[in-house]
């Protein structure tokens, strides 16, 4: 879907969290958690996960996204480390509703970087573009995810009419 509307890249800083353009200095952190046993199992990526992939995602996908008003792809950073990625997604300017997605390498997680670059990036989204309502949608069993947001929202079930697969859908309005 093509629009005349989409996200501007930006830097976002609070504390030791940074969300940032990609680049391809990420390339071979991205390589690296394209490998991860749980990376693997959560998202649908190719194994094994090539130096290819991650610079496809960072020069293609990322851009593509972006350039289609469909999304925005950015890098966490954790005390100037590459600590993962988070994006916003399936963007609807009209309704001003987007989906949020994110994973952080090994060495991150369990350390609240997912809940504050989630905490971050949702600000900005309700606050400089708008929009008024996100989604974030963990896979059924995938309980960190769960454990990071940053408040009990509202949850409910609902098979995705993309992958016909179930879906825990976590609404944060």
């Amino acid at each position: 879907m093509k629009t005349d509307q989409k996200f501007d890249s930006c830097t976002l800083v609070s504390g030791s969290i940074v969300i940032r353009p990609l680049t391809l200095s990420d390339q071979e952190a991205i390589f690296t958690a394209g490998n991860d046993d749980e990376m693997q199992k959560w998202f649908p990526l190719p194994f094994p996960y090539t130096t290819e992939n991650a610079q496809w995602f960072i020069l293609d996908f990322a851009t593509q996204r972006q350039e289609g008003g469909t999304g925005l792809v950015s890098a966490i950073d954790l005390d100037g480390q590459f600590a993962g990625v988070i994006d916003i997604k399936r963007a609807e300017w009209r309704g001003k509703s987007c989906e949020i997605s994110y994973w952080t390498s090994p060495w991150a997680r369990g350390k609240g970087v997912a809940t504050e670059a989630l905490v971050i990036l949702s600000r900005w989204i309700i606050l400089e573009t708008g929009f008024q309502r996100l989604e974030v949608r963990v896979a059924p069993g995938n309980i960190l995810p769960l454990k990071e947001l940053p408040r009990k929202p509202a949850t409910s079930v609902k098979e995705s009419r993309e992958t016909r697969d179930l879906r825990a859908r976590v609404v944060m309005t």
